[in-house]
């Protein structure tokens, strides 16, 4: 629960849970991951991935990359906690 002071904050909880940016672990890629290993271009590895999501093969999830920039990571949805 999120508190300012001791007060549990409710709007804060829903924001927290709606833009929390998550960190990239080993595994996860980016499109620009992708598009630089196989050579393919940056809309075809979207749609790539995309269709990975809509299989439930990967999650998708905003993430930070090394240069700061917000970026959709993807992990494999077998690793994710349950």
């Amino acid at each position: 629960m999120t508190k300012i002071g001791d007060e549990i904050n409710e709007l804060l909880q829903e924001l927290e849970k709606e833009y929390k940016v998550e960190s990239m672990q080993p595994g996860d890629i980016t499109v620009d991951d992708m598009e630089r290993v196989t050579g393919l271009g940056h809309r075809q590895c979207t749609l790539i991935l995309a269709k990975k999501v809509q299989k439930g093969e990967l999650i998708v999830f905003k993430a930070k990359n090394n240069k700061g920039f917000y970026v959709n990571a993807y992990r494999k949805s077998d690793t994710v906690d349950k």
